[in-house]
């Protein structure tokens, strides 16, 4: 008998998948009667795949400009269609409908409408309950594991080879008795060469005290002659001091080749059971915002935007399109990090100097718990594994110095000790670190083998549909980003309107006030303004405003690049104190600056630095003394 597909467990899902997998890869290497049989088995699963019609799915209906009908569409689902979810679920949606409504609420901008509205006194009483997370977590975790836990392999023998793998890692290898002895060879033809290399020096040294010009070109010679074959010699030792680590990274690729298919066949289960088609990932990952920052960092690291784009479309099959979007952005940072999880407006990852595939997904999975479900899930992981309820500081639990002394976790046997990082808003790095896992098939394969659970929860959870709860708060989410969006761009039009009108009032004149300072004047300058290391240039004067262009630490990003050093001395002597700031945009930027610091900050170049450009707010900044400068110059010019 034929079911519906939607209508079929996950589990029952990945497992009719997995065996399609299989058959496609032997059909075309079996024999007429195996084909005639894989044929067979093709059509009763094609068959148990069929979709019929089944009883309409659960949806909360939202709409914006109808109070009443939003939160009646709430309670009917609060009251008849989480029935149609799982058990488990239940109280974690509706914690999550209780979200939805205190969003809805504090986007409106009649908040007296709602507060007496009936459905929403009704909706609100329906999710006053308290639920014991740490339960209703664990029940969730439960919940995704039991959906994925359906993959076959030879765990003990994936075990064995990652250890073997892991011990390798940590141990420095030994030459081979062959490379040893030529090692050993090599060595005492390298020690005869650098005594006499050494005697030589000596003799030199006193030839040159014995005022002895022949004697000192003859040993000059044969030095430099001996220092060639010494040269080499080094060379050499070099080359066979490689060979063990060549020979060492050999034997673990060797390694990771066993354990791949077994990783692959995790991967590719996850990529078939996607609803998300290649076509509709490419597409939203070429949706995407990577600022042009980002970009030029990234492709020094040889990271080519079609690369990351295309690493992006296979993040979004894996996981089943549960993300919204994704901005890509460049602040120096030295460790890669996310942003703005659940946020209405910027979901941004920053990138490292490190930063790759298996980075890259790292820091996409942050953002799978934007779903309060998920991160239901990952913490109800953390509280059933983990070994007491205390938390550890990451130093002791790796003996990794790096970390800070406050990053904690939970202590546990996880495959690594950073999954059971602990943060204060619950935010967990299980779908991060369980996701990067899915980057490549030897990570893919080393998690199935040492965590099957965390596995189970990622299979189960991947290939799951959001609850209707959240495809409804991500749509109020995306209306609230269309708002925001357009609030922004209009805040960008009034500021670069703002810097087009202040900068014309500034022009820039190269006066040689800096070569004409004494040595004592340039001295003060240099050191608290612009230091020879910046490789700084003059590029003239405004209004006692000295300007130089070079390589300054920025106040936003804490990192030395181009840009300006302006220095405010209205004087061209006896110079007693510096007041100055680094600027990092484009000239008109800078003008627009100078003149907002002339007639609001008192010429205090140091704070405007910072209010007009590092600031969080400082766009508003530019526009609102923009305002009370331009108004004040239309006074002026009007008397």
């Amino acid at each position: 008998m034929a079911i519906a597909l939607d209508n079929i467990s996950g589990s029952e899902k990945l497992k009719l998948v997995r065996e399609l997998g299989k058959i496609r890869k032997f059909l075309p290497t079996a024999n007429g009667a195996g084909k005639l049989t894989l044929v067979k088995n093709i059509r009763e699963i094609r068959a148990k795949l069929s979709i019929f019609s089944k009883p309409d799915a659960a949806m909360v209906n939202i709409d914006i400009a109808d109070v009443d009908a939003t939160y009646k569409s709430m309670i009917d689902y609060l009251e008849n269609g989480i029935k149609q979810l799982p058990a488990a679920l239940a109280d974690s949606e509706r914690v999550l409908a209780a979200k939805i409504g205190r969003f809805f609420y504090n986007m409106s901008s009649n908040k007296d409408e709602i507060l007496g509205n009936e459905n929403y006194k009704k909706f609100q009483s329906m999710v006053g309950g308290r639920y014991d997370s740490g339960y209703g977590q664990k029940k969730v975790f439960d919940h995704f594991k039991s959906l994925g836990d359906v993959f076959e392999y030879d765990a003990e023998k994936v075990k064995i080879i990652t250890q073997e793998i892991s011990n390798i890692s940590s141990t420095t290898p030994s030459d081979p008795p062959e490379i040893a002895e030529k090692k050993r060879q090599t060595q005492e033809v390298y020690n005869d060469l650098r005594d006499k290399l050494s005697s030589l020096y000596e003799r030199r040294f006193e030839a040159k005290f014995s005022n002895d010009p022949f004697a000192v070109d003859k040993i000059k010679k044969t030095y430099d002659s001996l220092f060639v074959a010494f040269d080499e010699i080094r060379t050499e030792l070099k080359k066979l001091d490689r060979i063990k680590y060549e020979k060492k990274q050999e034997r673990i690729e060797e390694l990771k080749k066993q354990i791949a298919p077994v990783g692959n066949e995790f991967i590719s289960t996850l990529l078939d059971v996607s609803k998300v088609t290649q076509e509709q990932a490419e597409s939203w990952a070429g949706a995407q915002k990577i600022t042009k920052s980002a970009l030029t960092r990234l492709k020094k690291l040889g990271y080519a935007e079609v690369d990351i784009r295309r690493d992006m479309a296979e993040f979004y099959r894996i996981t089943g399109g549960k993300l919204r979007q994704i901005i890509i952005d460049n602040n120096g940072s030295r460790r890669a990090n996310t942003n703005g999880i659940g946020s209405v407006e910027d979901t941004v990852i920053y990138p490292d100097s490190r930063f790759n595939k298996t980075v890259l997904w790292h820091e996409m999975a942050h953002h799978l718990e934007a779903d309060p479900i998920a991160k239901d899930a990952s913490n109800g992981f953390l509280v059933k594994r983990r070994k007491d309820s205390k938390v550890y500081s990451l130093r002791s639990l790796t003996g990794n110095r790096g970390y800070r002394s406050n990053e904690v976790a939970y202590a546990d046997d996880f495959i690594n000790p950073y999954i059971g990082k602990v943060y204060r808003d619950e935010t967990t790095e299980v779908w991060s670190m369980g996701v990067q896992y899915l980057s490549n098939p030897q990570d893919a394969a080393l998690m199935l083998a040492k965590d099957p659970e965390m596995a189970a929860l990622m299979a189960g959870y991947l290939q799951a549909d959001l609850t209707p709860a959240m495809k409804a708060l991500q749509s109020i989410q995306d209306h609230a980003k269309d708002k925001v969006e357009a609030q922004r761009d209009n805040e960008q039009k009034q500021y670069e309107d703002a810097i087009a009108k202040l900068a014309r009032g500034v022009k820039f004149v190269n006066d040689g006030w800096f070569d004409a300072l004494n040595d004592e004047d340039r001295a003060i300058v240099t050191r608290h303004s612009v230091p020879a290391k910046s490789n700084a240039e003059f590029i003239g004067s405004w209004n006692g405003y000295r300007v130089f262009y070079g390589k300054f630490k920025s106040r936003k990003s804490k990192r030395i690049s181009k840009g300006y050093q302006v220095v405010y001395s209205p004087e061209s002597s006896g110079i007693h104190h510096i007041n100055s700031g680094a600027f990092h945009e484009e000239i008109d930027a800078v003008k627009a600056a100078l003149m907002v610091t002339s007639e609001v900050f008192g010429h205090d170049v140091y704070r405007a630095s910072y209010r007009l450009f590092a600031h969080y707010a400082h766009k508003e900044e530019m526009i609102r003394n923009a305002d009370i400068v331009l108004a004040h110059k239309e006074t002026k010019d009007s008397q």
